[in-house]
């Protein structure tokens, strides 16, 4: 993979650098052409880091690898088609702000709401120091988090296993636990 990216920016760099030598400073008068010019230098610094450096960068160098994707916007103004659908989309941006808006208006509701009826919760096999409902942040972002779907059913086994501290509730795992707390149920009822 790193091999392949080497490629690219040696690509990359061959045509600005032929560009540069063709136009002279005027390459630089085309915002593409320093958005390209950009793309590269960010390449080549992003590729000494990575060969330079013994430590790991992480997602670092990637996420300058992913300045590249911005030459394909280039290709919006010639396609058509593209255009079209490019123009469709930023028409609706305001309407996904609306949208988004309202969406973190009801998580930051229902995450005072979690806050106050589940920060009791001990820790669990997915309710931990990250995901937990003690206070407002953590509260948002396991809401969040199950609202994207990502292992609800585990955050949920976690709060169904704990019940409050006012009521009087016994976990019942096996037979054992059966006999020991069953009799209790029976009182209750």
């Amino acid at each position: 993979m790193t091999d392949l990216n080497l490629v690219f920016l040696a690509i990359f760099a061959f045509e600005a650098f032929s560009k540069i030598v063709a136009f002279g400073f005027d390459y630089f008068h085309s915002g593409w052409n320093v958005l390209d010019f950009v793309v590269v230098i960010l390449g080549i610094i992003g590729a000494a880091l990575e060969y330079f450096i013994t430590f790991d960068l992480g997602t670092s160098s990637s996420i300058i690898r992913t300045f590249r994707i911005f030459r394909l916007i280039r290709l919006i103004k010639k396609a058509k088609s593209l255009n079209m659908i490019f123009n469709t989309f930023v028409l609706t941006l305001p309407a996904l702000a609306n949208i988004g808006s309202l969406l973190m208006l009801g998580l930051f509701i229902f995450s005072i709401i979690a806050m106050n009826n589940f920060a009791y919760l001990k820790d669990g096999n997915e309710i931990d120091n990250n995901a937990n409902f003690r206070n407002f942040a953590n509260s948002f972002f396991t809401l969040l988090r199950v609202s994207t779907g990502e292992n609800w059913d585990g955050i949920l086994e976690d709060s169904v296993a704990y019940p409050r501290p006012d009521f009087v509730c016994y976990q019942i795992n096996n037979y054992y636990d059966y006999v020991k707390y069953g009799n209790l149920f029976n009182d209750i009822l």
